[in-house]
């Protein structure tokens, strides 16, 4: 877990499980910001739009990744962009290839580090 990102003081993670698969609507562990230092939380995996009445009116959107060039430019992230922000310890992703009416999926993962952290919010 990014320890560094927890001013080196160990979190309470005695809710959190290994997933070895993880999916949108699950809930993750994330670094946020509480009260100006950082902290460890579980987080829904999935954007749900400030329009959206519910959680399951927002499923209908299918809203789990932002590209970065759009991020800042599309309503739809707008606000958790500039507001609530957070980043979510990995060990690799998934990309899926399209190749010849097939699909084939790889793993993304440093080669010098057992984890990495993506960008929330």
């Amino acid at each position: 877990m990014a320890i560094q990102y927890l001013n080196g003081q160990p979190p309470n993670l005695d809710w959190m499980r290994p997933i070895f698969n993880m999916a949108p609507t699950q809930n993750s562990p994330v670094v946020v910001v509480r009260h100006g230092e950082p902290a460890v939380d579980r987080f829904r995996w999935g954007l749900i739009p400030f329009w959206a009445k519910s959680v399951t009116a927002a499923a209908k959107h299918s809203l789990i990744n932002a590209r970065g060039e759009e991020i800042t430019e599309k309503r739809t992230y707008a606000i958790a962009f500039k507001r609530r922000r957070c980043v979510g310890p990995l060990s690799r992703f998934y990309e899926w290839k399209g190749e010849d009416k097939t699909k084939h999926f790889f793993a993304i993962q440093l080669h010098d580090h057992p984890s990495m952290l993506v960008a929330g919010g």
